[in-house]
């Protein structure tokens, strides 16, 4: 008998409307928490600066002249007088942050080029100065001279023997740095590259474009972080998330599932108007029994003899009972 006030008790408390509510709002909730997160990737991968070092390169330039009476013999500026320049001596000066290790490769060539439409075409290509060798700690120096003399000469015959009046020339010098070393406990290959032209300008004068080069590198490591999210103010990593919301949402679910189902079911009893008269029971040892086939069965006989209907379930039925002597009359359904 106690056994079933306890199952009664919990049923009322199931059918809450206002318990049913609160279900349901948890229910959504956690429903779209766990579609949120239990896709998502728990993790994420993130590059962490551990260091950062400078690369660069200057060219230094020093024009000799000829004989004049403005300058003097040599000159060190950013423009130089074509109709005064005899050669220019260039000095090349890398260097980096770190002390590492590597080979530079530092070159000079004359392009000889024509224009068609938008498009540069290149004749012949003469090479100045050619030198490679190793770092001294992160740094080398070197030097190199463009002799103008001559190469006006060159232009000069290039132009005939090719027979274009319209023959332009470059003077480009490359600079290529290839080092190794370790950065910020990470060891790291590490490539630089330098281009600067001798430019004549029109106005009459020669000057060095991009002659300083300066970069700042940072070296990174990849780690693998877990991702966090803010939950009413707390914050939770989505791998205890994804742990979290879906049980939340099947605990929610199953008692909301069943307060709707004992709801419904009260809302459409048809043994409501004989709910004040039914009472919780046990089977009883009668011999005489007549079976009942329908509630409005069940009903007349109440009528009839207007006594208390007597309520227990067993086997997954219930069975409605009234007891007129020692005739006992069921009505049975399933639950």
């Amino acid at each position: 008998m106690k056994g079933k006030t306890k199952k009664r008790k919990i049923m009322d408390v199931l059918e809450n409307r206002y318990l049913i509510a609160v279900l349901a709002i948890l229910t959504v909730i956690f429903a779209a928490l766990s579609i949120v997160f239990v896709p998502e990737d728990p993790s994420r991968l993130v590059n962490r600066k551990i260091a950062v070092y400078t690369q660069g390169g200057v060219l230094y330039h020093t024009a000799f002249l000829k004989n004049n009476s403005l300058y003097g013999m040599t000159l060190s500026d950013e423009n130089y007088p074509t109709s005064l320049v005899d050669k220019i001596a260039v000095n090349y000066v890398y260097r980096t942050s770190e002390e590492v290790e590597g080979k530079y490769h530092f070159y000079g060539k004359a392009i000889y080029t024509i224009s068609r439409g938008n498009k540069e075409i290149i004749m012949w290509e003469d090479e100045l100065f050619n030198e490679t060798g190793d770092l001294d700690k992160g740094r080398f120096s070197t030097l190199a001279s463009l002799n103008f003399a001559s190469l006006n000469q060159r232009f000069e015959e290039i132009s005939n023997e090719l027979g274009m009046n319209r023959l332009d020339r470059k003077i480009r010098i490359y600079v290529n740095v290839t080092e190794k070393g370790v950065f910020g406990e990470k060891e790291t290959v590490d490539e630089f590259s330098h281009l600067i032209e001798v430019i004549k300008d029109p106005a009459g004068v020669y000057y060095f474009r991009n002659s300083d080069k300066i970069l700042k590198k940072s070296v990174t490591t990849e780690e693998i972080v877990e991702k966090y999210v803010s939950f009413f103010g707390f914050s939770l990593n989505v791998s205890t998330a994804k742990m979290i919301f879906p049980p939340l949402l099947i605990a929610s679910s199953i008692p909301l599932t069943a307060g709707v189902y004992l709801r419904r079911r009260k809302t459409f009893d048809d043994l409501k108007e004989l709910r004040e008269f039914i009472v919780e029971g046990n089977r009883m040892n009668i011999e005489r029994r007549i079976r009942l086939n329908s509630v409005e069965d069940l009903k007349k006989t109440f009528e009839l003899l207007d006594k208390p209907i007597i309520h227990f379930t067993s086997n997954g039925k219930e069975t409605y009972v009234i007891v007129d002597k020692d005739i006992a009359y069921e009505f049975n359904r399933d639950l």
